[in-house]
């Protein structure tokens, strides 16, 4: 029934449409070979045909009134349309942003790791970075990107510090004349024919590192004492500078670990080994702070917990230890709307100290160390904007909506509130 009823007046409501349209149609021409429209162009005929289907009323000049209320709503409808309409415009022009999260599917990618790192106890010809990961590829005294500057206890730069390549030892010349007979100094056993000449400490470590010998006290070697190095480390503790570590790594995207650690590292037969005898005699302080610690190039937004954070020892016991952060990288693809993709990566963190001294029984190696796992979750964050025909629609609703509000709180106050109060002044309202 409902139906049938629903069928007729669709029926009935197209034989309207068809009748008032032929009516329109049969009553232009008769408009238009009227004696008023004679000579009258054909488009300006046309403008006028269109009068028929205005319904945009105007009101006469002399019917309308203005009053205080009328201009008073009229003010505040002003400022209500320009608040909602910036708003609006601000909410447009706001990127919206939106996660997904699928499996990691990255094969054969490589890990860029930004570090910027404060020592403000220990100099820079102690400091060493090294890294290892899980893959067995492991990077000893990393020079490559890294570089190191001297600061005071502070965390500023020193005056007069250059900026140079982290690990790069100091020039030492060799006193002179050389004391060795006929110019060829001895290699100190190390030699493979016995004609071999070593005139510099540096000559005898290559020769024990070709003969695969562990050379581990410099004290001993004449051409070391001669030129002033009596330690495997290039260089002396020197308790008046700090030291910045800053640059950026590039290994395998495998899980691993970087090491900001005092003294030399090396590898012997297979095995890594680490000297520590330039600070042998001496309780360095490892407070720093991580100025940055980014894995990839950051997006807008992003925030890495470590940047900025600083680790302080709060008595001498804690001065040296193990400070180990536990880093959890998490593959993150940003994209931008109508532009480019970025690969980068975020991360979180914990942070767990130990308290180890080598020159009072220690068993721990004293540094700052990154241990970092990826995850298997891959986050993409995109941006997008709204609609420009949405936006449009939303200026129309609130310009409309403001007006009606405003028209109908004017003709309220105008034909009950103001009248009411006349009639009161009159004596006709009790």
């Amino acid at each position: 029934m409902q139906k049938s009823l629903r069928r007729r007046a669709t029926a009935a409501a197209a034989v309207a449409v068809a009748v008032a349209v032929a009516v329109a149609v049969m009553t232009l021409p008769q408009r238009a070979t009227s004696p008023e429209r004679a000579g009258v162009p054909p488009y300006a005929r046309f403008m006028r045909s269109l009068d028929a289907f205005s319904r945009m009323m105007k009101v006469p000049e002399d019917l309308r009134t203005q009053s205080t209320v009328g201009g008073t709503i009229s003010l505040i409808s002003f400022v209500v349309i320009s608040v909602l309409f910036l708003t609006e415009l601000a909410s447009y022009l706001t990127p919206q942003r939106s996660t997904t999260l699928s499996v990691d599917a990255g094969v054969g990618e490589t890990l860029t790791i930004y570090i910027d790192v404060d020592f403000p106890h220990v100099n820079c010809e102690l400091m060493g970075v090294d890294a290892l990961d899980i893959g067995g590829t492991v990077q000893l005294e990393i020079t490559n990107h890294m570089f190191k500057t001297a600061i005071d206890h502070d965390g500023r730069r020193v005056q007069g510090s250059l900026r140079s390549k982290l690990g790069e030892p100091p020039r030492v010349m060799p006193p002179s004349p050389s004391p060795w007979p006929n110019g060829c100094g001895s290699c100190m056993g190390a030699g493979i024919t016995g004609k071999e000449c070593c005139n510099t400490c540096t000559d005898v470590r290559k020769m024990y590192e070709k003969r695969g010998w562990l050379l581990t006290d410099l004290s001993g070697i004449p051409h070391c004492v001669r030129e002033g190095i009596t330690t495997l480390t290039p260089g002396q503790y020197d308790a008046r500078f700090g030291c910045n570590i800053h640059g950026h790594i590039q290994i395998s995207k495998v899980a691993g670990r970087i090491n900001l650690t005092p003294g030399h590292s090396f590898e012997f037969h297979g095995h890594t080994l680490h000297d520590l005898s330039a600070v042998r005699d001496h309780t360095l302080d490892l407070s720093h702070r991580i100025n940055k610690l980014w894995f990839g190039d950051p997006y807008p937004g992003q925030v890495n917990p470590l940047d900025g954070v600083s680790k302080h020892a709060k008595s001498a016991s804690d001065a040296m230890g193990a400070h180990e952060y536990f880093i959890r990288v998490v593959p993150t693809t940003y994209k931008w709307p109508f532009s480019k993709t970025l690969r980068t990566n975020q991360y979180s963190q914990s942070y767990f100290f130990r308290k180890s001294d080598p020159s009072k029984g220690g068993q721990l190696m004293p540094g700052v160390f990154l241990n970092y796992d990826l995850s298997p979750i891959h986050v993409e964050v995109s941006e997008s904007r709204g609609s420009f025909l949405h936006f449009l629609v939303q200026l129309c609703a609130i310009i409309g909506g403001v007006f009606t509000v405003a028209s109908m709180l004017s003709t309220f106050m105008d034909d009950v509130v103001l009248k009411a109060m006349r009639k009161r002044r009159m004596g006709k309202l009790m």
